[in-house]
């Protein structure tokens, strides 16, 4: 008689905002897992979709449980809300497996590690090897480890001979993460100060805190992208200020040297970023890095991560182009289309400008993705633009209007061109008015601004902002979470 060995009983959470696709493919993939599915259920947070996700779900999927938000309040509440309605459903699960709702898996990826799982108490996280969605092939991260001499996390790829079935790592990254359902009676669940990013990292620095290991199976797979992949439009300041923002928090709440040398690296680094975004003049992503370190500082730790303040309106291409024409006094105005990949917008773009200008002289900088003479300005290499001045200086002189893509800057923009236009892939963009040596003496300053908050700004915190400290300790996040659910 062939004995039948009983799956354990697994909730798959998940949360997802204006993902529908990506979410209906995921979810057509769960179904085809190499799993019971009697031993499986779905919990799913809608953090205020609009691209009608709900009815889609509903229609093709009623089995999933779905947890419906009012508005959006980031992937941590999300996932708190998904991880408490499965734990208040009535049946007793013995594992919670976190899913990105843009993530893609096969058959064995659930049971690869629950596998793992079963046979070894010590576990308490076990997550998937990620691979890249377009080169398939390709193994992105096995899990990752915590640099903590420079603040760093990179990614964990070993090279095949050295490959086991586990590999312990710091933390396994939510797009699929496999979990005891009793960790969360004993640590909580996870901190909303952390809306978008890091919200895994912390969760899983407190189940290694607990005495759990926390491991990646690589027999077990997910093809997602990480956060690297955000495309740098205009939006991305929202990204980057979150990312920057958790990361100073966790580095400050977990740093097991107790010594704040790495953590002034961060700062400090992280200020050189902004000071080098004022080389490109994508000024939202200057203040974004700077309104990161701020918030840490002085305690500020919304659930919701919004745009710095001062954030100019989008302005449509039409728009530009009479902008331009009211404040250029050049009758033949020497443009520059710079880094402009796509050729059907580079036509309307000279459609538009042609419609303002009588006569224009058109000079072009074609994106160079082979590292050549222009790609090397996205790079900061000590004495590259005095290598390069000469060019540099014809250009200040020569261009009146410099058309950039926001997403492929080059760090000499505010050197080039009187007025220099920042335009997303939609022909969305912003005017700058180029001020060279005012500009220099924003990036020196900031720059300077970096030391001061890593060794004045940062110690001064440490001991007075109480809403640090608690951050810091953790408050009463960890065990009593109040995230309330629309269950």
């Amino acid at each position: 008689m062939t004995h039948i060995v009983k799956l354990p009983s697994v909730a798959i959470v998940s949360v997802t905002h204006n993902r529908c696709e990506p979410l209906l493919v995921l979810l057509r993939q769960v179904q085809a897992l190499d799993y019971d599915p009697g031993c499986l259920d779905i919990f799913l947070v809608d953090n205020a979709s609009t691209d009608n996700t709900v009815a889609r779900i509903r229609q093709e999927f009623p089995h999933v449980q779905l947890v419906l938000s009012k508005e959006n309040t980031g992937v941590s509440s999300g996932f708190n809300r998904s991880i408490q309605a499965c734990l208040a459903s009535g049946r007793e699960y013995k594992y919670l497996w976190l899913l990105d709702s843009d993530a893609e898996v096969e058959p064995s990826t659930l049971r690869c590690m629950v596998e793992a799982m079963e046979a070894d108490a010590s576990l308490g996280v076990v997550g998937s090897a990620v691979y890249d969605p377009v080169e398939r092939a390709r193994l992105v991260t096995a899990g990752l480890r915590v640099d903590w001499s420079v603040c760093d996390i990179p990614l964990l790829v070993p090279d095949e001979e050295s490959r086991s079935a586990l590999v312990d790592v710091d933390l396994i990254p939510a797009c699929s993460m496999l979990t005891r359902a009793t960790l969360y009676q004993r640590i909580g669940l996870w901190d909303a100060r952390f809306p978008l990013y890091w919200g895994d990292t912390d969760w899983c620095a407190r189940v290694l805190h607990d005495g759990s290991r926390v491991c990646c199976d690589v027999r077990s797979r997910v093809w997602h992208r990480d956060w690297s992949y955000v495309i740098r439009g205009f939006g991305a300041s929202v990204f980057i200020r979150d990312h920057i923002r958790g990361g100073l928090l966790f580095y400050l709440r977990h740093n097991p040297l107790h010594s704040l040398h790495s953590i002034r690296r961060f700062i400090i680094k992280t200020h050189f970023k902004a000071a080098l975004e004022r080389l490109t003049l994508r000024q939202g992503f200057r203040r974004a890095y700077l309104a990161a370190i701020e918030d840490v500082l002085v305690g500020r730790f919304d659930k919701q991560i919004t745009l710095p303040e001062g954030e100019p309106p989008l302005q449509s291409l039409d728009r530009i182009g009479a902008e331009l024409r009211r404040i250029v006094t050049e009758r033949r105005p020497r443009i520059l289309l710079n880094q402009i990949a796509d050729e059907d917008q580079k036509w309307r773009i000279k459609s538009v400008m042609s419609g303002y200008f009588d006569t224009i002289d058109w000079f072009e900088i074609a994106p160079d993705q082979s590292g050549g003479k222009w790609a090397e300005y996205r790079v900061f290499k000590p004495g590259q633009l005095l290598a390069h001045a000469g060019r540099v200086l014809n250009g200040m002189h020569t261009i009146n209007i410099n058309i950039c893509s926001v997403s492929r800057p080059l760090l000499y923009n505010l050197f080039v061109g009187r007025y220099v236009v920042l335009i997303d892939a939609a022909d969305n963009g912003i005017i700058e008015h180029n001020a060279p040596w005012s500009g220099i003496l924003d990036v020196l300053w900031t720059v300077l601004q970096g030391f001061k908050s890593a060794y004045s700004d940062l110690p001064r915190s440490l001991r007075s902002s109480s809403s640090l400290t608690e951050a810091l300790a953790g408050g009463d996040v960890f065990k009593n979470n109040q995230d309330s659910a629309n269950v």
